[in-house]
């Protein structure tokens, strides 16, 4: 047996001892200390902490600095604006279904919106997905 092979011998012995003893090691009790998502709250405008799981002892930017708030305001508008309300659902839905009638073949219309399919487009669509999903049978 020569060098080479000895130390290559050698190298997965080790290598094997060092998964084992890394199985061996008890791994804790499995429970996390950290906060789950449905326990964080949100920041209120005079909060002074922020219930973060990654950073919960920071402070609430704009009890720090005022400019910080204004920065937040102009780099993340979309965070400070409210919910979408059901009027303005029902407005998208009417613009959706506008749409829909102008542009009738667009593959990006939500199928609530879509017109219904002729008996011909029906039968073309679904020999179309038959022909594209068609499984080849071999017999031996």
């Amino acid at each position: 047996m020569n060098n080479k092979n000895l130390w290559i011998y050698g190298g997965i012995g080790l290598l094997l001892i060092l998964v084992i003893v890394i199985f061996m090691i008890p791994g804790g009790d499995g429970k996390k200390t950290g906060k789950s998502i449905g326990d964080l709250v949100k920041i209120g405008k005079n909060g002074t902490t922020i219930d973060d799981p990654y950073f919960p002892d920071a402070p609430h930017p704009a009890s720090e600095d005022p400019k910080l708030e204004y920065e937040a305001e102009k780099l993340w508008p979309h965070t400070l604006k409210p919910q979408p309300t059901e009027k303005d659902r029902e407005k998208v839905r009417e613009e959706w279904g506008r749409f829909s009638v102008k542009y009738p073949k667009n593959i990006y219309i939500p199928n609530e919106f879509r017109p219904p399919l002729t008996e011909k487009e029906a039968a073309d669509v679904r020999k179309e997905l038959d022909t594209f999903t068609e499984v080849d049978i071999f017999q031996l």
